[in-house]
């Protein structure tokens, strides 16, 4: 199953799910226990599919739940700094994502080089979405679990000595990777609303089938 993934697939799906594993690891353990040592075939094979599993559902739940309302806010942005391309404001959420992902479909038929490029975008912009929901929530539950919290009030999780400075960077890391994605995220949801109202045929030229060499 795992060869069958491409790149996009593993953005989406997988290094979300190895992030989260990685906190957790290194927020109850620290980063000496977590990174010494090795694991056989067994125990990779194992940890590679719970990885794919963890970021399926980080990534779905990110869909379902928590892009929509991040798009929604894009998208009133982007419709007072540019209110030009912006989609007509009597049409639902509904409406203008099934217009967005009707116009991706036709350019994917008509442009595949073009749509996939802008694919891989969207799957790197995900990616960065997995990896901040999946480092912030597994710093938080390996810090829970840690020897330094168990047993003690919530306020430890922040104040905590040992493995604090771990904690920490973890949630930086989370952070920047979400300011990250909500920034690259602007801008593609910008060119998506652009390309709404623009025929790309006349500007792109893929080879078909039936062309010949030059």
């Amino acid at each position: 199953m795992l060869e069958k993934l491409n790149f996009s697939d593993l953005l989406r799906y997988g290094f979300s799910g190895g992030a989260l594993l990685l906190a957790l690891a290194l927020t109850r353990t620290g980063f000496d226990a977590a990174l010494s040592g090795g694991v056989g075939l067994s125990e990779g094979t194992g940890l590679a599919l719970v990885a794919m599993v963890a970021g399926s559902f980080i990534y779905t739940l990110h869909r379902a739940l928590l892009h929509r309302p991040i798009v929604q806010f894009i998208r009133w942005c982007l419709d007072h700094q540019y209110p030009t391309p912006a989609l007509p404001k009597s049409d639902s959420f509904l409406i203008n994502t099934y217009k967005r992902d009707y116009v991706r479909w036709v350019r994917r038929s008509k442009h595949p080089n073009f749509q996939r490029n802008m694919d891989l975008w969207s799957s790197q912009i995900h990616f960065l979405y997995g990896c901040a929901w999946a480092i912030g929530a597994g710093a938080v539950i390996g810090r829970l679990l840690s020897p330094a919290i168990r047993g003690h009030d919530w306020h430890y999780l922040l104040f905590a000595v040992e493995g604090r400075a771990t904690f920490y960077l973890l949630v930086l890391v989370s952070l920047l990777s979400l300011l990250g994605a909500l920034f690259q995220d602007y801008i593609a949801q910008y060119y998506d609303r652009t390309l709404l109202t623009t025929d790309v045929s006349k500007d792109l030229h893929e080879p078909k089938p039936t062309d010949e060499p030059a």
